[in-house]
């Protein structure tokens, strides 16, 4: 479940800039294709993706500045890219919805993020991400 929720945000955080990414006309591999979205997250250029780089990812689809992404702002910005795995991310709102209130707000990227920290140092590496983000893509 906590793979799902961060995989979640960090999928739909993507979609503008990488998301449908392609390579000469082919879907990119699981392997490949986490390794882009954690490079195009990881603005900095660090080795790893901390909160802040959430937050900003989070300010760009909160595109009213309400602090918080609506189901429609989600839906939006997934219909604006065509991509094969629209269908799954479509349900993904529900799931990374926390507090089941109906919209995302930083609180429910927080709590997903800290489940995401295995070694719990405030960053999520590569080596957290990209196993999690295939697992997700698998399930």
């Amino acid at each position: 479940m906590k793979v799902i929720l961060l995989i979640s945000l960090l999928t739909v955080f993507t979609i503008d800039g990488i998301y449908g990414q392609r390579d000469g006309g082919r879907t990119l591999p699981d392997d490949e294709y986490s390794r882009h979205i954690f490079t195009r997250l990881n603005g900095n250029n660090d080795s790893h993706i901390d909160f802040h780089e959430i937050k900003f990812a989070f300010t760009k689809l909160d595109k009213d500045d309400d602090g918080f992404v609506s189901k429609l702002e989600f839906v939006e910005a997934v219909q604006a890219k065509e991509h094969p795995q629209n269908a799954k991310i479509f349900g993904m709102f529900e799931k990374l919805d926390t507090d089941k209130d109906g919209k995302w707000n930083l609180v429910d990227m927080r709590r997903t993020f800290n489940i995401m920290d295995d070694d719990g140092n405030g960053e999520l590496t590569d080596v957290e991400f990209i196993p999690a983000w295939i697992k997700m893509m698998d399930s």
